[in-house]
C-alpha cells in the first residue's frame, strides 16, 4: 500500500481503502452534529495525511473547517501540506506567535489549524470561540484530547487562604462557605464522594463582591505592574514579594464554588474535582481520529461519541513482542536498586547499532537521565510521543514504564466523560492482585486498563512505520490484563516471554530493618510484613488475619493488633483500624 512516496508492507489494501474512503466521506459529507464520529483506523497508516487531503478538497469547495492537532509543529505542517495541495494559501496554523495579527482576519482562511490546548482554551471563552467557529461547518480533532484539568482542595488550602483575608465579614463569609467541606475532610479519610447538603450560593456571591471592593487588609497596593498589566495586587509586608492579585482571590473563590456545586471525590483528606468549564464544543460535522478508540473505554462511557470500529489491516507477522514480567510503575521502580543498570545492559545486548537497527526506549520524562542513548538509541516519553513520526525507521522498541495515573485521576476522568454522578453507586475501593493494584469497580478498572494500554500501543506504533523490517518490542509490564489488550492490537504478532539477564534488586527498606529486630516467625511480624505490601485503601480485618494464618478472631486484637511493634508500625505509617477494617492512608 502506498503512503505518499512510500510503500507500507503487509496491508489489506481493499479494507484499508474502504476505511480511508469512509474517512474522507465523513469529513466532506458527514452528518455528525450532535456526536463526534470517532475514526479508529490503525495507527501509522496516514489518517492525518488523508484527512488533510479531504480538508484541501473541502477548501477548494469554498467551505470552512477547523483541524485540531496536538502540537504547534503539527499544526504548521498540516497547514503547509493543505496549502500545497490547493496551490494557494487556504489554511493557517494559529499559535501564540501569530494570533494577535490574525485575530481579525480568521474568517478569510478556509482551514484553521489549532492545537489541543487552544481547543481547550476556547471551550472556556465563548467570545473567543465565536471568532474561530463563525461560518465553519467541519471540526476534525486528531488524537484524543486530554480535557481533564484536575483540582484539589485540602484543609491546608482553606487555612492558608483564610489567613490572607481581612478579619470581619469577609473572613466570616469564607468560613461559612468552607465549613462543610472542612468538616468533611477532617472526618472522611476513605474513598468516598462529597456532595454539599447546604446552599451557600448567596454567601459566595456576596464574598466575591466584597473581595472586589475590599482593600484586603494592609496587603493591598493599587495600580502596580504585574505580568505587564496594571493590577491591584496583594504584596508582602515588606512590599517586595507579590503573593496574589485581587483577581487571584476571585479565582480562588470560583475554585471553591466548583467544589461546593459539584460531586467531588475524597481520599485521604484530599478532595478532588476538575475544571467544569472545560467541555467539548462542536460544529455542524464533528470527527475525532484516534487509533485506540476501539479499545479505549473513555469513548464508550460518554454519549458524545460514536465509534466506528475498523478492522485491523496491518499484518504484524514480522514483529516479535517479548514480554518482560516486571512491575514498571513509577512507585515500584523507586524501590529498586539497579533497574536502570539492568535496562541499559539489556539495551546494549539487543541493539546492533546500525542504520537499519535503531532502538527506541520509551519511559517517563523524569527517568530519561538514567538511560544511555546514542546515534542508534533514542529516548521518548509517554505524553510526548503519540502521533509523532520521528522514529519511523527504528526496528526495536523497549517499553520501560507503565504510564499509570494516580487512581483519583481515573475517577475524575470517568466523571468528566460520563457525568459527575455516574459513579455514586460504585465501590471506589482498590485491591491488590499479586503485584498489581486494581479498582474493585469493573467500570473504573476497565478505564484504567484501556487508558494505559492505549498509551502503550500508540508508543509502540512509532517504530517500523513502513512495516518493512523485522521488528522487536520488549515490553516490561506485570499486568496481564494490560498486556493482553496491547497484544490484541497487533494482528498476527509473535509473542514470547523474555527473561532479563540480570536480576532486579530492591532496596532494603525501613520495614526490612525493623523486622530484623523481631522474631521472623511471629504473627506480629507477619502482619507488619503484610501491611508493608498494601497500597492505600480499606481492607477487611478478617481477610488480613487469614492471610497471615491467624485463625482465632476473638484473640486477633490481643495477639496481633495490640502488639507494641504493630501499633508502632501502624502509627508511623498512618495506618488505622476502624470497626472491622484496616485503613492504609
Amino acid at each position: 500500500m502506498k503512503l505518499g512516496a512510500f510503500k507500507i508492507e503487509g496491508v489489506d489494501t481493499n479494507e484499508f481503502n474502504n476505511q480511508i474512503n469512509f474517512l474522507k466521506e465523513e469529513i466532506l459529507n458527514g452528518k455528525n452534529k450532535n456526536r463526534f464520529s470517532v475514526i479508529n483506523g490503525e495507527a501509522g497508516l496516514g489518517k492525518t495525511l488523508y484527512t488533510e487531503q479531504a480538508l484541501a478538497k473541502l477548501a477548494l469547495q469554498n467551505r470552512k473547517a477547523i483541524f485540531v492537532r496536538k502540537f504547534v509543529e503539527d499544526c504548521v505542517g498540516s497547514a503547509k501540506r493543505i496549502n500545497k495541495q490547493c496551490k494557494k494559501e487556504v489554511a493557517i496554523a494559529i499559535h501564540t506567535g501569530n494570533y494577535k495579527e490574525l485575530k481579525e482576519i480568521l474568517d478569510s482562511y478556509n482551514i484553521l489549524v489549532i492545537t489541543h490546548k487552544r481547543y481547550i482554551d476556547l471551550s472556556k471563552n465563548k467570545a473567543e470561540r465565536k471568532l474561530f467557529t463563525q461560518n465553519r461547518e467541519v471540526l476534525v480533532i486528531d488524537e484524543e484530547i486530554d480535557m481533564l484539568d484536575e483540582m484539589v482542595y485540602t484543609t491546608n488550602r482553606i487555612e492558608e487562604f483564610d489567613s490572607l483575608l481581612e478579619r470581619g465579614i469577609i473572613r466570616d463569609l469564607y468560613n461559612i462557605c468552607t465549613k462543610e467541606i472542612e468538616s468533611f475532610l477532617k472526618t472522611n479519610k476513605t474513598r468516598t464522594f462529597f456532595k454539599t447538603s447546604i446552599n451557600v450560593s448567596k454567601e459566595l456571591k456576596q464574598l466575591k463582591n466584597l473581595i472586589t471592593n475590599s482593600r484586603l487588609r494592609e496587603f493591598v497596593k493599587t495600580d502596580i505592574i504585574f505580568d505587564n498589566n496594571i493590577e491591584t495586587a496583594i504584596i508582602s509586608k515588606d512590599d517586595k514579594e507579590i503573593l496574589m492579585t485581587k483577581s487571584d482571590f476571585i479565582k480562588e473563590i470560583e475554585v471553591l464554588e466548583n467544589f461546593i456545586n459539584h460531586v467531588c471525590y475524597v481520599e485521604n483528606s484530599f478532595m478532588y474535582s476538575y475544571d467544569r468549564q472545560i467541555k467539548f464544543w462542536k460544529l455542524e460535522n464533528n470527527l475525532v481520529l484516534d487509533a485506540t478508540a476501539s479499545v479505549n473505554y473513555i469513548y464508550s462511557i460518554s454519549k458524545q461519541f460514536t465509534v466506528k470500529k475498523d478492522k485491523k489491516v496491518v499484518n504484524h507477522k514480522n514483529w516479535i513482542m517479548y514480554i518482560v514480567k516486571q512491575n514498571t510503575t513509577k512507585s515500584n521502580k523507586a524501590k529498586t536498586e539497579n533497574i536502570y543498570d539492568v535496562i541499559n545492559k539489556e539495551i546494549n545486548n539487543i541493539a546492533l547499532f546500525g542504520d537499519l537497527d535503531k532502538t527506541l526506549i520509551i519511559g517517563n520524562k523524569e527517568e530519561q537521565k538514567y538511560i544511555h542513548t546514542s546515534k542508534y538509541i533514542d529516548y521518548a516519553w509517554f505524553g510526548n510521543i503519540t502521533g509523532k513520526n520521528d522514529w519511523k525507521d527504528f526496528s526495536k522498541a523497549f517499553i520501560i514504564h507503565n504510564p499509570q495515573f494516580p487512581f483519583h485521576t481515573y475517577i475524575a476522568k470517568y466523571q468528566l466523560y460520563a457525568g459527575e454522578k455516574a459513579l455514586l453507586k460504585e465501590n471506589l475501593g482498590i485491591v491488590r492482585n499479586g503485584q498489581v493494584v486494581r479498582f474493585i469497580s469493573q467500570k473504573l478498572e476497565k478505564l484504567r486498563q484501556t487508558t494505559i494500554a492505549s498509551e502503550i500501543y500508540q508508543a509502540i506504533k512509532r517504530i517500523n512505520r513502513l512495516n518493512s523490517q523485522n521488528a522487536e518490542v520488549y515490553f516490561m509490564n506485570n499486568d496481564n490484563e494490560i498486556i493482553d489488550i496491547v497484544i490484541s492490537q497487533f494482528k498476527n504478532i509473535n509473542v514470547k516471554e523474555y527473561k532479563l539477564e540480570e536480576e532486579i534488586k530492591y532496596k532494603e527498606t525501613k520495614m526490612d530493618l525493623y523486622n530484623k529486630k523481631r522474631q521472623e516467625n511471629s504473627y506480629a511480624v507477619a502482619f507488619i510484613k503484610l501491611l508493608s505490601t498494601l497500597e492505600k485503601g480499606k481492607y477487611k480485618k478478617s481477610l488480613l488475619r487469614e492471610q497471615i494464618g491467624y485463625k482465632n478472631n476473638n484473640t486477633f486484637a490481643r495477639d496481633v493488633l495490640n502488639k507494641i511493634e504493630v501499633a508502632e508500625y501502624m502509627s508511623a505509617n498512618s495506618i488505622v483500624t476502624k470497626g472491622q477494617s484496616v485503613i492504609v492512608n
